[in-house]
């Protein structure tokens, strides 16, 4: 095989030495489609086109000298002819007028804040020259956090762009895409950074540029972008050949943007006759950021007139019925209807969901809550990629710590609820100082029976491997309580249920230090009675901070949600990781440390806000909403976002 491959590159190398160039070219592409590229294809690749002239013209718009130069530096392409150019008023003209003047055949854009994959030029200028029935080819792009440098995947192009073609890899009309995007209020093409077009398209196609006149510089690069796509033959590249970096929110360039994009979209719908409608404004920006650059803009509540006082809850199992229980008794104080059900495609007038997959068209009014504080702690800080808001009315975070994760996401229209995210807290922390709680927590400590002062709580998120086991007998001979409390799972996981039930027939009643609370029970009154969790990687050790109880994480248990099974993952830096082996020892040093009278400095502010509140307010915002109350002080807890929202016309 290696033979034949260097015999094909010796082959190359020969047609590029005889003047064969066209030929050697049709070869090289031959060999990529089957083969793959290496660094000899790539350096042939870079000989050929330079010999076939096939120059590219790069505009840097708005780019500083360090970016220009980065960006030069890093392209295995090298035959660029670059222009620097300011965006204005007249960037459009300015543009053509450097099209005239240059030899170029194709003409591309780089912008201040994108980065450019080293091959980008290579990839995009190979794609045209394979593809010549095409005048404009896009990439993909991906967006870098400011704050950790994570990608983040874009949405845009990569989804919504096919939702009206069967094949992903037919040629698109771009006028009939702008006409998709215009109406849904989307951007499906990206940016500047993501386009390359042939220059005598983007000179002999110039009907907009006839049309139209930007009236600002915010408006000269929407229009330039969308002179790419008109009238054009597209293709994409799926591959993120472009990063972007979030930009911070800044309101007064916001307003710009949006103003800019108003008159083009505008100018443009009178050409296409595109149906005006101006209640939906920028529907695709989230009501946030809405609010945030019309001053005048009011949430539309008209939906939400004559909803009945009826909240259904849904839950699957008893954790999450735990968690939203709370919320339920303050609005049957309120004179609220309420229902529980497992039912999740049930419909509902006011339904409040916590789950990973929620069906919220099925209720008139939706609020979204999380069901435990380590909820896809595997994807933090974007869960919501994976678990989107955007159907929902209403979303309720619990503390800073979640506010955080979400402002940081909030620039993907996935993250945003329609009428917004508020830090109202933790249903369950509301319970804790109940006095009716606090009765029943002493009732079941007096049935317990308990052997000696000091409690050790052992409460995992998955029963596996005899895990109880390696807890019971690390810590049994010791003179504490050991406190069993399983999760209650759902009847899908037999073989968790399973796994728990049969660790309990193993030691229930063997040891006269060791306790079970029921799987029904909940974890509050486990988080009570206990002094110290041990755990795998549950959201139990971040529950345990309402009563100021620290936590041992055995990150060597292993998680069985993956094949193979995982390590368990702890991110939280308040909570103390030991192997299987360290268990004993660890629990030997935090009894020793509270009958010694030390007590470990466990901070919880950052994770529940609003403590004793949080039902009370909750219920106060579906009042507001659904015209019930005319004022709400809560609306001033509402979550700001910190970056741009992605998939403007910039």
């Amino acid at each position: 095989m290696e033979n034949s491959i260097e015999k094909i590159k010796l082959g190359i190398l020969h047609l590029i030495n005889g003047g064969n160039y066209e030929e050697a070219l049709k070869c090289l592409n031959s060999y990529i489609e089957k083969i793959g590229i290496d660094e000899d294809i790539q350096n042939y690749q870079n000989i050929l086109y330079n010999l076939l002239g096939k120059k590219v013209l790069v505009f840097c718009i708005d780019c500083t000298r360090e970016t220009i130069e980065k960006f030069i530096s890093s392209q295995t392409y090298k035959n660029l002819e670059v222009v620097s150019i300011q965006s204005s008023q007249d960037l459009v003209s300015k543009i053509l007028d450097s099209c005239l003047q240059s030899d170029c055949p194709f003409l591309c854009f780089l912008e201040e804040g994108r980065t450019a994959h080293s091959i980008k030029i290579l990839k995009m200028l190979q794609f045209m020259e394979e593809n010549t029935d095409i005048h404009t080819v896009l990439c993909l792009q991906n967006y870098a956090e400011l704050e950790e440098g994570s990608l983040l995947e874009e949405e845009y192009v990569k989804k919504e762009i096919y939702k009206s073609n069967e094949e992903e890899n037919k040629i698109l009309s771009g006028t009939s895409i702008l006409l998709q995007s215009l109406e849904n209020e989307v951007n499906l093409f990206g940016n500047l950074s993501c386009v390359m077009i042939r220059k005598s398209s983007f000179l002999e196609k110039g009907i907009l540029h006839n049309i139209m006149e930007p009236q600002s510089k915010e408006e000269a690069k929407i229009f330039l972008m969308f002179s790419c796509i008109f009238e054009r033959n597209v293709r994409v590249i799926h591959e993120e050949l472009v990063s972007f970096e979030e930009r911070k929110l800044d309101v007064a360039i916001l307003r710009e943007k949006f103003e800019a994009y108003e008159h083009i979209k505008r100018k443009m719908g009178q050409m296409l006759s595109l149906e005006n409608k101006e209640e939906n404004k920028w529907k695709e920006l989230p009501t946030v950021y809405r609010t945030l650059a019309y001053e005048n803009f009011s949430r539309e509540l008209n939906r939400y007139q004559g909803i009945a006082k009826e909240i259904t809850f849904f839950y699957t199992d008893k954790g999450e019925y735990f968690n939203l229980e709370p919320i339920a008794k303050e609005g049957v104080k309120r004179g609220y209807q309420v229902k529980f059900t497992q039912e999740m495609h049930e419909k509902a007038e006011i339904g409040i969901y916590c789950q990973h997959v929620c069906f919220p068209e099925n209720a008139k009014f939706s609020l979204i809550l999380l069901h435990d504080m380590m909820q896809r702690h595997d994807i933090w800080p974007n869960i919501w990629s994976r678990e989107r808001w955007d159907n929902f009315d209403i979303g309720i975070l619990p503390g800073k710590d979640w506010t955080k994760r979400w402002r940081r996401s909030a620039g993907w229209n996935f993250s945003n609820p329609r009428l917004g995210v508020y830090e109202l807290g933790y249903p369950k922390g509301d319970d804790i100082k109940n006095s009716a709680f606090l009765e029943e927590v002493e009732e079941i400590k007096k049935k317990l029976g308990l052997k000696f002062p000091y409690t050790v709580l052992y409460a995992p998120s998955w029963e596996n491997d005899e895990k109880e086991d390696d807890f019971v007998r690390a810590l049994q001979s010791l003179e504490i309580n050991l406190l069993i409390k399983q999760a209650s799972w759902s009847k899908s996981f037999q073989g968790v249920i399973r796994n728990i039930e049969e660790m309990r027939k193993m030691h229930e009643g063997k040891y006269d230090n060791v306790y079970y609370l029921e799987p029904e029970e909940s974890i509050l009154v486990a988080l009570h009675i206990c002094d110290l969790i041990v755990s795998d990687e549950s959201s139990v050790m971040v529950e345990g901070l309402l009563y100021g109880k620290p936590s041992i994480a055995v990150r060597d248990w292993l998680i069985p949600d993956t094949v193979p099974p995982r390590f368990a993952v702890i991110p939280n830096d308040y909570v103390y990781k030991c192997k299987k082996v360290e268990l004993r020892e660890q629990v030997e040093i935090f009894i020793k440390e509270m009958k010694d009278g030390k007590v470990r400095d466990i901070k919880d502010k950052q994770f529940f806000s609003n403590m004793g509140m949080c039902c009370s307010d909750i219920i106060d915002l579906i009042e507001f909403y659904t015209g019930e109350k005319e004022h709400c002080d809560c609306l001033s807890k509402e979550v700001l976002p910190i970056y741009m929202p992605h998939g403007l016309w910039d």
